[in-house]
C-alpha cells in the first residue's frame, strides 16, 4: 500500500496488482480434465470462473470440457485490506470435436469364448492431426451376443490416446451367444466396430461306411462232385461222393447236380434188371 501526509491528516491507500495468466492451448472435446495456474503480484491467491459452462466448467484450479466451441476461463483475485482487486484476466480456447475413425480390424469373426484382436482407435482434430490423452470408451452390447474386455472385465473400457493420437482396448472376448454386434468407441463422434461371435461347429460325425468284403464272403462257392462207377446189379446205384470246395455254410447250391446222377443211376439200373427178364424168357 502507499500513504500520504497533509498537515494533520494521513492517507493509506491499498497497493494495485497484477495477475499473470499464461494462454491455454487449444483443446478437443474428451481431452481429460486439466489444471491451470496464475499468480498475482500480491502473492495473493488467484481463483479461476468460466464465462462458457456449456463448453467447459471450472472446479478449483480444474478445467473440465463439457462441449464444443469457445472456452473463456477468467483468473481473479479480490485483494484485501492491503490490495485492491486485480483486473480480470480472461483466457480464450477453442475446444474442437475430435474426430474417432477405426484403426485396424473394423470387422471381426471369433468363434464364442474365444478372444477377437485388440480394437485400434485414431484420434485426430479438425486438422488432421493426432490428438493425444484423449479418453476413447469403447461399449459393447449389455445383453445378447457381445464381448468382455479382458482388462476391464466387463463390456466397457476407456483408454487414453498415446502420442500418435492410437487409443487401444485391450482383446475382447465373444461371449457364448453366436451373432453379430456393434461396438461403440465414443469420446466425439464415434468409431463403429462390428464383431460376430460364431458358434462353434462340431466336427462332421463319422460316416457309417459299409465295411470290404471279406476275402472268404468274396470268393465264390465251389462244390466237386465226384461219381463212382455203377456196379449194375438189380436196381440200387451207388450213391454219389461229393466234395465241397471254397465257400461256407451247410446250404449247396450244387445239391441238384449228384441229385440228378443218383436218379440217373436208378433208371439206367432199372434197364439192366428188364434186358435180364428177357433174355431168360427167350431161354
Amino acid at each position: 500500500y502507499s500513504f500520504s501526509f497533509t498537515a494533520g491528516k494521513m492517507t493509506v491507500t491499498k497497493a494495485p496488482q497484477t495477475i499473470t495468466f499464461a494462454t491455454l492451448a487449444n483443446k478437443v472435446l474428451g481431452n481429460p480434465a486439466f489444471a491451470v495456474s496464475a499468480t498475482a503480484t500480491s502473492g495473493l491467491t488467484v481463483t479461476f470462473t468460466s464465462s462458457t459452462t456449456p463448453v467447459c466448467t471450472v472446479s478449483g484450479t480444474t478445467i473440465t470440457i463439457v462441449g464444443t466451441g469457445t472456452c473463456t476461463v477468467n483468473a481473479n483475485q479480490a485483494g484485501n485490506t492491503s490490495f485492491n482487486p486485480a483486473p480480470q484476466v480472461p483466457r480464450s480456447f477453442t475446444v474442437a470435436d475430435a474426430t474417432l475413425s477405426v484403426g485396424s480390424d473394423g470387422s471381426q469373426t471369433a468363434n464364442v469364448q474365444a478372444a477377437f484382436t485388440p480394437l485400434v482407435v485414431i484420434v485426430t482434430d479438425g486438422s488432421g492431426n493426432p490428438v493425444a490423452g484423449h479418453a476413447v470408451t469403447c461399449t459393447a452390447p449389455a445383453t445378447g451376443a457381445s464381448a468382455i474386455f479382458s482388462r476391464s472385465g466387463t463390456n466397457v473400457e476407456t483408454n487414453l490416446s498415446d502420442a500418435a493420437g492410437v487409443a487401444t482396448t485391450s482383446a475382447p472376448i465373444a461371449n457364448s451367444i453366436p451373432g453379430t454386434y456393434t461396438v461403440s468407441c465414443t469420446g466425439s463422434g464415434p468409431a463403429v466396430f462390428s464383431l460376430t461371435n460364431r458358434a462353434v461347429v462340431p466336427g462332421a460325425a463319422a460316416t457309417n461306411t459299409p465295411a470290404a468284403a471279406t476275402t472268404a464272403d468274396a470268393t465264390p462257392t465251389t462244390t466237386t462232385t465226384t461219381v463212382a462207377p455203377t456196379e449194375v446189379k438189380g436196381a440200387q446205384a451207388s450213391r454219389p461222393t461229393t466234395k465241397k470246395t471254397g465257400g461256407s455254410g451247410s446250404g449247396d447250391s450244387s445239391w441238384w447236380l449228384w441229385l440228378l446222377l443218383v436218379l440217373a443211376g436208378l433208371a439206367g439200373g432199372g434197364f439192366w434188371l428188364l434186358l435180364g427178364r428177357r433174355r431168360r424168357s427167350a431161354t
